[in-house]
């Protein structure tokens, strides 16, 4: 995965259509489960709070930067791209999430 630093309060878009689901866990606490139309897994974590959940469609807020779970005082989201689905291995998506993220640094 890659941590995209942000402020908290920053929303997070779905990067493609999808099915969403929001929920906790132990390590990165507020997190989104993103099966995109695409057939790519997509999950995020450490957010501050959630949005839509269920059917969105690209460019739709599912979340918030935060620093739930083991991020605390450190604002990012932690994300990760699976192609192919949730049980493949995850790339690195830094290409592809610095090409869409405003002020991204390479």
């Amino acid at each position: 995965g890659v941590y995209i630093m942000s402020k908290i309060g920053t929303p997070v878009v779905a990067p493609v259509s999808s099915t969403v689901e929001l929920r906790d866990n132990s390590l990165g606490g507020k997190s989104f489960h993103l099966t995109g139309d695409d057939g790519n897994y997509y999950y995020g974590t450490h957010l501050s709070r959630y949005g839509k959940s269920g059917q969105v469609k690209v460019g739709e807020v599912i979340g918030y930067v935060g620093d739930t779970g083991n991020a605390k005082g450190i604002p990012h989201l932690h994300f990760e791209i699976h192609p192919g689905g949730r049980k493949r291995p995850a790339i690195n998506p830094f290409i592809d999430s610095a090409a869409v993220c405003s002020g991204a640094q390479y």
